[in-house]
């Protein structure tokens, strides 16, 4: 696909959403710290992997055993075994990490932490409505309708059910209050 600019931004963005180069990026992004933050895997192994043909999506990462990993570049018994078992520590996940390792654009960890905050539910996923996003303060009408658009997607619909199907969860922390300072002034 062309390069597009958006207005008045200096970078180029390919607007094919499947393009294998952005796949790449994504995954990337979702095992990164920011994202499931998988010990030991990062955009070299992810590369490897996808290169190889082991995982086509960031849910084939959950399928993978200890086999399949061994003799690839760098992996002996014991750095297979540890990869696996960091991806098996990383099936559950919090809702503000879970939606920023999404990759959805404009949502960053601040946004996503709104969103988690507001509806303190993992079941809101697919189900937000522009409208209530919008009245979430501090997100916009562009980022509540890139959220709504990216989870009304049947590519994303699908791999949300094949992460679940995979074994990942996603939990709503508890939200934290001290005391410490309540009454003080």
């Amino acid at each position: 696909s062309p390069l597009t600019r958006e207005a008045e931004s200096p970078i180029l963005r390919c607007v094919n959403v499947r393009c294998a180069s952005r796949e790449r990026r994504t995954l990337h992004h979702f095992v990164s710290k920011h994202g499931f933050d998988i010990e030991g895997l990062g955009p070299r192994i992810v590369n490897v992997l996808l290169d190889r043909g082991l995982i086509q999506d960031a849910a084939d990462l959950f399928n993978l055993a200890e086999g399949d990993l061994i003799g690839l570049e760098g992996f002996q018994e014991k750095a297979a075994r540890n990869l696996v078992a960091a991806i098996q520590n990383a099936r559950e996940i919090a809702l503000p990490r879970f939606l920023t390792a999404l990759g959805i654009p404009h949502v960053g960890e601040g946004v996503a932490a709104l969103i988690a905050r507001h509806w303190r539910t993992s079941d809101v996923l697919g189900g937000l409505v522009l409208t209530d996003l919008k009245a979430v303060r501090g997100i916009g009408p562009e980022i509540a309708e890139s959220v709504v658009n990216w989870f009304t997607d049947k590519h994303n619909q699908t791999f949300i059910k094949r992460l679940k199907a995979r074994g990942v969860r996603v939990t709503v922390p508890r939200e934290r209050r001290g005391t410490r300072l309540l009454g003080k002034t």
